[in-house]
């Protein structure tokens, strides 16, 4: 599961340059897709002469490549020849002897096919005296990058940077679609001449520079791809039908997927990056989401959101398959094992694991049932690492259900080894981890190594199944006040974080629930103003909060504790100061 960013276009990444180029300003925008490369190279005047024609017609008669064609194929019924030179050969520095010296990348960019990179493996992260890391080490990365799509399985999440038209003045995300990868071509190298090379390499930091083309392709499968009709909406707003054009971006707004969950956010940061599967499960539901508001407002016609919602279904589908019951296994594994072995035995390991597990037991599922098994015919290594898992059977079983990192595992644990916690606590009440971590977000090269906190969806997704997709049963209820108590906070939070107001009426309550993108879980809980008015009876339910009634019993006002704790020391400070000046 992966993100692939896109340029914004006109005609919806079909393979033809834009209806009206001249109007796409987000194409070209600073936060598009390779900004300044598409800035420097775009023909306007061109592409106002070829508006809305096939790019392989265009680079064939005119000899022109459009420099956002790294996305603009995604759709496109037809392959064509690129002809890309080094990007070095726009610079001042280095452009005419890379020019003169370099040829240009030639590939066929096939169709249905993008291409893309993850430009966080690019750079040097440890080291401050070089920019890239060494030649060897980069395609270790991208090899490790690559070897995590899977044809079939792994489902690519389209999305555009702040330059775009949806959510570009909030400097927001915007995912755009999705689709069910075919296929994926490892990148070429740039024939750099070795004296070129060798100039560049002795410059201050650039000893590293890679030959390697940062870019690779990656094929669709066209039954799976999913285009939310944005640029429908888009054009219905700049037309003059009489609607009111606020209420015109008010439905706009409602269909849009802005990418705000903090934790999913540095998942779209690097053009590309990797997406766990609970995140990529929690990502269709919000397209699902979107396509029931755009069926209330009747502005798509029905067969094309009938198509989009039966390739959603087929990728649901895939998702909840792929991610499986017990998805965080192998991190489980990594973090009970790193005692006793080193990194490299452990990678070793996993998989020597894996196997004896699928021979002996047929699959996870069956061996997390067992309390002992033999292991003295095992090889040393993995006789030791079985019995340290076999020991801590019930804390691996529990463990496995999340999709966590290994960082964020590390800190689960940490919380139920606690003399005051353990585990059976927490197996009572899983929502107590979204309470108790604690974090300091670390974005390291892999998502694996990374931490960008924990939210309800995870813990939703991991106890709570979608009954439609899977074959095992939920462990906890929608409705248990321990879980409703999460969903609030969650809401408080997020209106806080994201809208600036710390309290929410019932009823203000009640509809952030009910928009909970996890539909098959509101389905279950179907929870109204009297409904909450039960709830906050049970003590448990009310201890995180505020209640307040100054507005009468059906509008209270509810406020997170830990909230109105900081507001107090907030105003108890600015009380102390006033004071003082007077």
């Amino acid at each position: 599961m992966f993100s692939v960013r896109f340029a914004w276009h006109d005609n919806c990444w079909n393979g033809k340059i834009c209806k009206s180029p001249e109007k796409n300003v987000y194409c070209i925008g600073n936060y598009s897709l390779l900004s300044p490369r598409i800035q420097r190279r775009i023909d306007l005047q061109l592409e106002k002469l070829c508006k809305n024609q096939a790019v392989p017609d265009v680079v064939k008669n005119e000899g022109y490549l459009p420099p956002c064609y790294w996305s603009i194929n995604a759709q496109g019924e037809e392959s064509f020849q690129i002809e890309d030179p080094h990007p070095f050969s726009d610079t001042k520095m280095w452009g005419e002897k890379f020019s003169a010296n370099v040829p240009p990348l030639r590939e066929i960019l096939k169709s249905y096919s993008v291409f893309t990179w993850c430009f966080k493996i690019s750079f040097e992260r440890e080291r401050t005296d070089q920019l890239y890391p060494h030649p060897e080490e980069l395609e270790e990365r991208v090899n490790e990058y690559l070897s995590e799509l899977k044809k079939g399985e792994s489902i690519v999440f389209f999305y555009s940077n702040y330059s775009n038209p949806v959510t570009g003045d909030k400097y927001q995300y915007l995912l755009l679609g999705a689709g069910l990868l075919k296929e994926v071509a490892k990148p070429n190298k740039y024939e750099i001449p070795a004296d070129l090379l060798k100039e560049v390499r002795d410059k201050p930091k650039m000893k590293n520079f890679p030959e390697l083309v940062w870019q690779f392709q990656i094929s669709l499968d066209p039954e799976s791809i999913i285009i939310l009709p944005y640029q429908k909406y888009v054009e219905w707003i700049q037309e003059e039908n009489g609607t009111d054009i606020n209420e015109k971006w008010k439905k706009l707004e409602e269909v849009a997927i802005p990418i705000e969950e903090g934790n999913l956010i540095p998942h779209f940061k690097y053009v590309s990056m990797h997406i766990p599967h609970d995140k990529c499960i929690y990502l269709l539901y919000l397209i699902r989401k979107s396509l029931e508001k755009m069926k209330e407002h009747r502005l798509i016609d029905y067969e094309e959101i009938k198509k989009i919602e039966s390739r959603l279904d087929r990728l649901l589908a895939v998702a909840w398959n792929v991610r499986g019951r017990f998805p965080g296994f192998p991190n489980v594994l990594r973090v009970l094992l790193k005692n006793d072995f080193k990194k490299e035995q452990i990678k070793k390991l996993i998989p020597e694991i894996e196997t004896y597990i699928k021979n002996n037991f047929a699959g996870i599922e069956n061996f997390l049932e067992i309390k002992t098994c033999d292991t003295s015919k095992l090889n040393p290594e993995l006789k030791r690492a079985m019995d340290i898992i076999l020991k801590r059977i019930d804390l691996v079983k529990f463990l496995s259900l999340f999709d966590f990192s290994v960082k964020q595992f590390e800190r689960v644990i940490e919380i139920i080894n606690r003399k005051v916690i353990g585990l059976d606590y927490i197996k009572k009440n899983p929502y107590l981890l979204l309470e108790k971590y604690q974090y300091d977000t670390e974005d390291k090269l892999t998502i694996d190594e990374s931490d960008y906190g924990l939210s309800l969806y995870q813990i939703d997704i991991a106890l709570i199944p979608d009954p439609m997709y899977t074959n095992w049963q939920a462990i906890y209820d929608a409705q248990s006040p321990e879980r409703l108590r999460a969903v609030i906070a969650s809401v408080l939070y997020n209106s806080a974080f994201h809208e600036g107001n710390s309290c929410l009426t019932r009823n203000e309550i009640v509809k952030h629930v009910e928009n909970y993108p996890l539909y098959y879980i509101n389905t279950v809980l179907k929870l109204d103003v009297n409904k909450l008015l039960e709830y906050e009876k049970q003590p448990i339910f009310k201890e995180g909060f505020i209640i307040s009634e100054t507005f009468g019993e059906t509008e209270a006002v509810y406020q997170l504790r830990i909230v109105r704790e900081i507001e107090k020391i907030i105003e108890d400070f600015h009380l102390v100061h006033v004071e003082k000046e007077v």
